[in-house]
């Protein structure tokens, strides 16, 4: 699966469908959670970064299709930014470069969609520290360590990525909390010193420096003797352990007369410093190291003979540690180092409160988990939540989307009661997101949840359009997962609670019925929301569109007792001015419903029939046109019903004199191809002409395009008249091509070429007419009518086969004149009818003069010349054997005497080999041809057979 999402010859762009959506977000999943257990499980570190790496192809695969603004994408950039930021934290736990640089692409695109308003989800502050952290190490790498040997420049490049990282952070983000700047400054300060030592004269030394100096201006305490040395390796997390190994040693009776109590404290404070500079570090791979100092620290502060006492900003440390570096089972520690952070406030008698952002990060650490039991990690969110003094927006959308994530009953009341709590304590900090969580849940928990929710925000006279936002991503999400009913009662509930929906949201549910196949649900939709504006419980009505969309699916899908039922209710709240479409709305609509029903003549007629009545009535506000007619037509296959139809259509416009119903150029050839058809009778045939005389007399009124006679129409009377086939009717038919050239429409051969054949199969006399009709066409394309341009060489060959059939005696002269017009208008003959008859002609007719005499041999050589290279001439020359009869009589005329034999045996010779390599040679072709020539010349004796291949195609 992707594989064929991220190939784009499988997959175009602007392809996606709903169904292909949950596709890619399902992979990106899988690949993201893959990489997670990798981190976790320590494979070999090839398999995660291809875990990661697919997981970004897919992501970004994703946002190019929502950035191509195609219909399904709609407000779906919030799941883009998220889905960012989870791939950033996967890539912060990728070694090297390649981690870094992705998680920073990660970072720029959630970034992207937050100020280009296309996301709620503001980037964190941690997001930009911890990435910023990642590209720090990577600078202060010792060459030859880490992925590949670090060189100096890209050394000096990493500082200087993580230096605009930080420069970005504080210009774009409002960073007010304290403990976040302490963090930023400790950073600002180790880029600082580290491009300082690796490149002194580095402008960007100079920009850090301008930059700090700035956000003590704006009142950021940032003091240079604060400044913690930034650890380029493990050596400073060892000079950690062996310190604390010097105090153990002075404390347990190994004397150090150096070392007093002064000296002592002094000591642990710089231990203290050291470990905080330690747990600043954001990498998994020294948690190791982190948790033995704390461990040294715990059983230092038991012994009986030191002070050492681990005091709040320790455990405060470690717990931003495991924030950051995220180590296997992290939350797990986190919150027991919370619960020893909570005891250590107790035993000092502290009164004030945890910050809640330290829950936060608990809960958070909780949220991410993948190493546990996700039941087990759900369910703890809950436990660290209710022990947060001052929960704020952040704990609470923690709180519900994790447990909404889980699908945990228990843990989503819990997380509705802690929505409600925060709604009576400090509404006022519950904004788009918390709302679109708590409405997430609301109907995850079905029941009358959601009712209970819109009502107590009603009963605090809140603000209804703050919904909006979260109302309409709660939509798209279940339509996206195919609960588009629920959707629709959601929305009445919000309706009832001052809630006032826009036209959008009901159209989108709609849309994605149908694009399910669900009419009857798009139609349950619609009725929901029609009854809600009739009810006035709503201002806005569903337009043209909806009722369009919703029409073609329940037609489209046989629903026709139901389709039938909501026209007529359309058609009834137009009447009657319920609701005011536009007159072009209604014939969308109606047109919409004709093209649906085009095999379905009950439904057509139906409708038809309404509308003529509610037309009859004056109701003039629904349309009556010829279109609507016409679309009648076309869904029967009933002669009778069309031509009564048609009629209909006629005799209201006669009456009416209403130009929206009169007949037009698709409606007349639908009713006139009515009468014509294969073994048409007289009489329809004069029906037809007569209906294309009234055409022609409506067009000759005001020369309308909409009535225009085509082509098309001529062709099918035409053709009709040449299908009886006697002399009457095929006078008509020249008639009517003559017609057609005269209000200039030209026939495109076709009937000019059938009428050549009709005569051409008839007894005799009508070479006159077919020269006539064939000169009328060569005039035509000579005046400039390209559309005239013989280009069938059937239309040359039956022409030549009535020439031949009175054996004139220019039969041969103007058949050689023929088959001239061809060549110089490059005809190829594709039959071996065409070449018959020009032999046929030349052996009937006279050859005195001498450049004819000339001209017939050309072109026997010619024909003999493609035999010898065995060209092809298209249609079976089987049923045609009398060819070379013709051919060697032609051979005589041409060769009489016996001063030519010698010229005349070759030929004879070269067309007996035609005849034995084509395997016509019969029994009459054998002796026409040995009456015709001596054995020697055909390379036969007298008494020899010939071969059986030579006659295999023979039929008689």
């Amino acid at each position: 699966m992707t594989h064929r999402l991220l190939d784009h010859t499988a997959t175009p762009l602007g392809s996606f469908r709903s169904s292909t959506t949950t596709d890619i977000l399902d992979a990106i999943a899988y690949w993201t959670n893959s990489a997670s257990a990798s981190t976790s499980n320590k494979p070999v570190p090839a398999v995660r970064l291809r875990s990661a790496t697919l997981a970004n192809r897919l992501l970004n695969r994703f946002a190019t299709e929502v950035a191509a603004n195609n219909l399904w994408a709609k407000d779906m950039s919030w799941t883009i930014a998220k889905q960012y930021e989870k791939l950033r934290r996967l890539w912060l736990d990728i070694d090297g470069r390649v981690g870094a640089e992705n998680a920073e692409a990660a970072l720029r695109g959630a970034v992207e969609e937050y100020f280009a308003g296309k996301s709620d989800i503001e980037p964190t502050v941690e997001s930009f520290v911890s990435t910023a952290h990642k590209w720090l190490q990577l600078g202060c790498q010792h060459a030859g360590t880490g992925d590949r040997p670090t060189r100096s420049d890209d050394q000096v490049e990493a500082a200087e990525r993580s230096a605009g990282i930080l420069l970005y952070l504080t210009e774009c983000l409002e960073i007010s909390d304290d403990a976040h700047r302490r963090q930023i400054s400790h950073l600002f300060h180790a880029a600082s010193e580290r491009l300082q030592d690796l490149a002194p004269m580095n402008e960007t030394v100079t920009l850090l420096q301008k930059r700090v100096d700035q956000l003590r201006g704006e009142g950021w305490d940032i003091k240079e003797t604060d400044t913690p040395v930034f650890l380029e390796d493990d050596v400073a997390v060892e000079n950690v352990a062996s310190e604390i190994t010097n105090i153990t040693s002075n404390s347990t009776g190994i004397p150090n007369t150096s070392t007093s109590t002064t000296g002592s404290t002094c000591l642990e404070d710089s231990l203290k410093r050291q470990f905080e500079n330690v747990t600043q570090r954001a990498d998994a791979e020294s948690v190791g190291k982190v948790e033995a100092i704390f461990n040294r620290f715990e059983s230092l502060s038991k012994e009986r003979d030191t002070s050492f006492v681990i005091d709040e900003k320790v455990y405060k440390n470690l717990l931003h540690y495991y924030m950051r570096a995220k180590p296997h089972n992290a939350a797990a520690k986190a919150e027991d180092v919370l619960n020893k952070l909570i005891e250590c406030r107790a035993a000092s008698g502290s009164d004030s409160s945890i910050d809640t952002l330290v829950y936060n990060g608990v809960m958070r650490l909780w949220w991410d988990d993948t190493s546990g039991d996700q039941v087990k990690a759900s369910q703890r969110i809950p436990e660290v939540y209710s022990r947060i003094a001052e929960p704020n927006t952040e704990s609470l959308n923690i709180l519900l989307s994790s447990q909404l994530d889980n699908n945990d009953k228990e843990g989503m009341e819990k997380a509705m009661q802690a929505f409600y709590n925060m709604m009576d304590v400090n509404v006022a900090s519950l904004d788009e997101e918390t709302l679109y969580y708590a409405l997430c849940t609301a109907m995850k928990m079905k029941g009358n949840e959601d009712t209970r929710l819109m009502s107590k925000w009603r009963s605090k006279n809140l603000d209804t359009p703050l919904f909006d936002s979260p109302m309409s991503r709660v939509i798209e999400e279940m339509c996206r997962n195919r609960f588009a009913d629920r959707a629709g009662s959601l929305i009445s509930h919000a309706v009832q609670h001052g809630f006032k929906p826009d036209l959008s949201y009901y159209r989108r549910i709609i849309d994605d019925c149908v694009g399910r196949n669900d009419a009857i649900s798009a139609a349950t939709i619609l009725k929901r929301f029609l009854r809600m504006y009739r009810n006035e419980h709503i201002d806005i009505a569903p337009d043209g569109e909806c009722f369009a969309v919703v029409l073609q699916s329940l037609f489209g899908s046989r629903k026709n007792s139901s389709g039938r039922g909501l026209l007529n209710s359309f058609l009834d709240l137009h009447a009657t001015k319920i609701i005011t479409f536009s007159s072009s709305e209604v014939t969308d609509v109606l047109e919409k419903v004709f093209r649906a029903c085009k095999s379905d003549p009950s439904t057509t007629a139906n409708l038809l029939n309404r509308l003529e009545t509610m037309y009859d009535e004056g109701i003039t506000n629904i349309p009556l046109t010829t279109a609507f007619y016409y679309r009648t037509m076309m869904a029967t296959e009933s002669r009778k019903s069309i031509q009564t139809i048609f009629c209909r259509l006629l005799e209201r416009y006669k009456a009416k004199g209403d130009e929206r119903l009169r007949p037009d150029t698709p409606s007349f050839y639908r009713y006139i191809s009515t009468f014509v058809g294969r073994k048409c009778s007289a009489e329809d045939t004069a029906k037809a002409k007569k209906a294309l005389e009234l055409m022609m007399e409506m067009y000759e009124s005001d020369k309308s395009d909409s009535a225009k006679p085509d082509e098309a129409c001529f062709r099918k009377v035409i053709m009709a008249y040449i299908e009886v086939g006697d002399d009457d009717s095929l006078e008509c038919a020249n008639g009517l091509i003559a017609e057609m050239e005269r209000i200039e429409i030209y026939d495109t051969e076709y009937a000019t070429r059938n009428l050549l054949r009709a005569y051409a199969k008839s007894e005799g006399g009508y070479r006159s007419k077919a020269e006539e009709v064939f000169a009328r066409m060569m005039s035509s394309y000579e005046n400039g009518n390209e559309d005239a341009k013989p280009s069938n060489p059937a239309t040359f060959s039956w022409l030549m086969e009535t020439i031949v059939s009175e054996e004139g005696e220019d039969a041969a002269v103007r058949v050689l004149d023929l088959w001239k017009e061809m060549e110089c208008l490059d005809i190829k003959a594709d039959s071996i009818h065409t070449y018959n008859h020009v032999l046929s002609a030349c052996s009937k007719g006279k050859l005195e003069d001498e450049s004819v005499r000339l001209r017939a041999l050309k072109f026997i050589v010619d024909l003999l010349n493609k035999r010898q290279r065995n060209e092809q001439i298209s249609g079976s020359a089987v049923a045609h054997m009398m060819s070379y009869g013709h051919l060697l009589r032609v051979l005589k005329k041409l060769f009489p005497d016996e001063a030519n034999e010698d010229r005349r045996n070759k030929l004879i010779q070269t067309a007996f080999n035609s005849c034995c390599n084509d395997g016509l040679l019969s029994a009459a072709n054998l002796n026409a041809y040995r009456e015709a020539a001596p054995p020697h010349a055909l390379g036969l004796d007298r008494n020899s057979e010939p071969k059986k291949e030579w006659s295999r195609n023979v039929a008689y």
